[in-house]
């Protein structure tokens, strides 16, 4: 009995020495595990950071090429009024000498001059009518037919950060993907907006597709080149919908892709 109760006493010791290492081992791994959720959540928090900066170098870009089209067609306009006398002698001179081509000749250029066109009011909302001067710029310069119905007031219940999260990353896939329609007559966006006493707001985009989109559960599931920044905008545009309590739908069909939402 004596040496059982020597061999115990002698073993203890490391059987305490055991159990202190295991949980010393065991507190380290909390703590290294702790470190790594933490150091992703930071990772996420930078990566919000930096789209949320790059979201706003972007509207800065829009709205001061924004300005910069009203100026240009101002003067476009100011400088079409003050030739506009002389332009009526001239048509009078043509008229009286009969030179019917010359005439028709000089008044098709006068309507070229007269349609000063670079539209800076679409919706009546100054932030969504920035990004859509910017999409129609896009769309002109890949000869896309955009076409846009519907109003806005200035001052809705959206913040102006989060309508813009919201219109740039939807223009912006509509213009992607119109992109790859080959046949010219198809290439088409349209883009419908409605307000409800300035409480709700309404938005649809429909854009022709090269091929149809697979969704499921209310998200893409095709592949693409650039499907990672797609995604990332779209969970963008959800997230926010989301905050807002809105209602965000995906559509596809052979041709056509749309996004309704309500907020």
């Amino acid at each position: 009995m004596i040496s059982v109760l020597q061999y115990l006493d002698g073993k203890l010791p490391i059987i305490n020495d055991t159990k202190i290492l295991l949980v010393i081992s065991i507190l380290l791994c909390l703590l290294l595990l702790f470190l790594a959720v933490y150091q992703a959540y930071l990772n996420t928090n930078q990566q919000l950071l930096r789209e949320k900066n790059q979201l706003q170098i972007d509207f800065q870009r829009m709205q001061q090429m924004y300005y910069e089209s009203i100026l240009k067609q101002n003067e476009d306009i100011r400088r079409f009024k003050h030739d506009f006398n002389g332009h009526l002698q001239t048509i009078r001179y043509l008229n009286s000498q009969k030179s019917s081509q010359e005439l028709e000749h000089y008044l098709q250029k006068i309507a070229q001059q007269a349609n000063i066109h670079l539209q800076t009011k679409y919706t009546g909302n100054k932030v969504v009518d920035i990004l859509l001067l910017d999409l129609c710029n896009q769309a002109h310069l890949n000869e896309i037919e955009v076409r846009i119905d519907g109003y806005l007031p200035n001052q809705l219940f959206i913040e102006d950060f989060d309508l813009t999260t919201i219109c740039f990353n939807l223009f912006k896939n509509a213009l992607e993907a119109v992109s790859q329609v080959s046949v010219q007559e198809e290439r088409v966006i349209d883009i419908f907006v409605d307000y409800v006493d300035q409480t709700h707001f309404v938005m649809e985009i429909k854009n022709t597709i090269s091929q149809k989109v697979e969704i499921k559960d209310n998200q893409i599931t095709t592949s693409k080149a650039d499907g990672i920044n797609h995604g990332i905008g779209l969970k963008n545009v959800a997230a926010t919908v989301e905050k807002y309590e809105g209602y965000l739908s995906l559509a596809s069909s052979e041709k056509v892709f749309s996004v309704k939402l309500f907020m």
